[in-house]
Formats: structure tokens, sequence, C-alpha cells
């Protein structure tokens, strides 16, 4: 049987060894600027595999070579960290983002300095969607959005997209700020916003959803603002067609609703809405009557200058003071005097003898108002 020897190492060896070993630990001194930069981690890490350099000592007083090379291939892909981390990118890109904002934006002076009305007419000039919908998440945030600002927003016609909108459009309630009337407001301006993003399907939808429950019952109690109403009244007889105008003409017995139906109906219809309204309503004023006789005739390239007339005018007030009807009378004249229509001149006849009822009305005093006056003797 075999005995297995062991053969002690000899002088020589160990001092090969020794100065091998010696030479192998020694730290290298490198440059203060190379030193410093390594500890401010600016210094790019090696793009390639550290190589592989045996070591004879650890060859001879180590494990068995198997061992060996398993422990240098662990070592071999050991995973390095980023040089750049995700911090790092998340600011570049977000001093990249506020780069590009409007740098007139200033939200203390949006929120603290500005009126109403400077508030309105900023957002009316409005370009950006992106500044839109940050103006409506500051004031939200803030706890201070209200009816104007969202509505100047919404109309804004820069407003194309209605995704990611900061807020909900389809159910205005539990805002700070919007109460209920003003969210059935809200419901009528995207009636309109719809309309101009040519989205019918969400118009209908909303009437749907909305005319019967909110908006027809603020209208018969008078509640809800001439603005407001024509709106609806447009989009009712253009998507809806469940009812035309003559039926709520008829039903609602209101001559203010009916001169808004008429200024909302569209042109081709509004001389038989015309006729219907005095066949309709024999409670109108002398101004008023005159004002649907001249509508029943008008012809349709005609009909938007007499709507700017009762809407300007608002006529559906019914107003009596002299200086509002001698305004309406002048501008109605002009528009028949500019149409050179058969109708004009019978028209025309019966507005100069209602001017002049108004004119005798000024200057004329009743004789009862002198009995028992006692004049002064000279």
């Amino acid at each position: 049987m075999l005995t297995t020897r062991t053969y002690a190492p000899t002088r020589n060896t160990l001092n090969v060894l020794a100065r091998f070993l010696w030479k192998d630990h020694k730290y290298s001194k490198r440059p203060d600027n190379e030193a410093l930069a390594d500890a401010l981690n600016l210094l790019s890490k090696p793009s390639t595999k550290p190589k592989y350099k045996p070591s004879l000592f650890k060859s001879l007083a180590g494990d068995p070579i198997d061992e060996q090379l398993s422990n240098v291939n662990r070592s071999l892909y050991i995973k390095q960290e980023s040089h750049v981390n995700e911090q790092f990118v998340n600011n570049l890109l977000w001093g990249i983002k506020s780069s590009l904002l409007d740098p007139q934006i200033n939200h203390s002076q949006l929120l603290n300095d500005m009126s109403p009305d400077e508030l309105s007419s900023y957002i009316k000039r409005m370009k950006s969607e992106d500044h839109l919908r940050e103006i409506v998440q500051l004031f939200h945030n803030h706890d201070r959005l209200t009816l104007p600002i969202l509505r100047e927003v919404l109309l804004n016609k820069s407003l194309k997209n209605l995704d990611n909108f900061p807020i909900s459009l389809t159910r205005f309630d539990g805002i700070t700020g919007i109460d209920e009337k003003a969210a059935v407001h809200l419901n009528i301006i995207m009636l309109k916003k719809y309309y101009d993003l040519n989205r019918p399907l969400d118009i209908i939808r909303n009437l749907k959803m909305n005319f019967a429950k909110d908006y027809l019952p603020l209208i018969e109690s008078r509640k809800l603002s001439p603005f407001y109403e024509r709106i609806v009244w447009r989009f009712v007889f253009e998507y809806l067609r469940q009812y035309n105008e003559e039926h709520y003409i008829r039903s609602l017995e209101s001559l203010h609703s009916s001169f808004l139906i008429w200024e909302s109906s569209s042109y081709s219809s509004s001389q038989a809405i015309a006729h219907i309204v005095l066949e309709n309503h024999s409670e109108m004023s002398k101004l008023q009557n005159l004002f649907f006789k001249i509508a029943s005739f008008t012809r349709t390239h005609e009909v938007p200058k007499l709507r700017k007339i009762s809407i300007k005018h608002k006529l559906y007030q019914n107003r009596e003071d002299k200086k509002s009807l001698y305004a309406v009378l002048s501008d109605l004249e002009s528009l028949l005097v500019s149409s050179q229509s058969e109708y004009a001149k019978p028209l025309l006849e019966e507005l100069a003898m209602y001017r002049l009822e108004l004119v005798q009305e000024t200057y004329s005093t009743p004789a009862s108002s002198f009995e028992g006056l006692e004049l002064s003797k000279a």
C-alpha cells in the first residue's frame, strides 16, 4: 500500500513567495484629481468585464481548482449599479418640462391678484390645452374652483381634448365652490362643448339624462338664465326632436320662453314660429307684437340681424322706458329699410304710428291733471 508523503517548501521558495506577495499588495498612488473624481462618483464605470488574473499564492494555498474557478465565474458577473440614478433622470425631465411652460403663468397672481374679470379675460386668451388644465388643477387644489372659471375653460376653443381633465366632466357635484345650480349650468355648457368637438352622441346622452330632470323644471320656474335656456332649446330641437317648438310654446304659456325659443330655433323655421307666438300670446305689448309681425315676414337671410335686435334689447322683458323703446324702433326701422322687400312698407308705417304715439304720450298732458290747480296771481 502506497503512503502519501508531504514535502516542506525550501527556504528559497519561501523567499520568492514573500517578494511576490509584497509586490502584488503594494498600493499604487493615484493623482489627487483622479481620487477626488472617484470620490464624487464622476468616473464612469468600466464597460468591459474584469479580466481574471490568477494568483500563485492562492493557487498553492487555496481550495481545489474546481472551487477556485467557480468563485472566479461568480465574481466576474457581479451586477453593477447604474451611474445615473432614477431620481436624477426624473429631475432632469421635470426641468425640461418646466422650461417649456409659459413663463407668464404665475400661480400666486392667478389666485390672489387677478380680479374675476381679469381672470376671465386671461383664460379666454389662453391658447394651450396644458395651461388650461393647469389652471383648473390649481384652483381645484386650493378649493377655489368656480363656475365662471370652469365655464371659460370649457368654452375656450383651444381645449380640444377632454381626456385627462383634472375633474370629471359628467358629474360636477362634490367640488368645493360648485353648488347644485352651478353643476346644472356646467352640464348645459357641456352641450356646447360636445357640439364644438363634433360629439353628437354625447349631446343626446346629456339631454336624455338632464333635460326632463333638471333643465325643464328650471325653465318652467323661470330660474334658468336666458344664456343657458337658449343653449338648451337649441340642442333639444336639433337633437332630441321629441317635441317641436309649437308644443313648448303652447304648454309653457310663457312669453319669456317663447322669445328664447324663437331666438334658438333654426333660421328656416323662424317665420312659422313667429306666427305661432302671435297666435298664443295676446298679452304682448305693442312693441313685442310689432316685433313678431316683422319676424313672421322676415326672410331667412335676414333672421340673424333680427335675432341680434331681440337679444341686444332683451325684448322678452317688456321694458317700458322710452329710451329703450326708441332704440328698438330705430333698429327695426333700419332693418326694414335695408331689406327693400314688399312687406317692409306697411310694417314701417306701423312703426311710425307707434313712434308717434310715444311722442304724444311724452309731450301731451291729460286735462284732468290741471283740475283744482290754482294759478298764482301776478
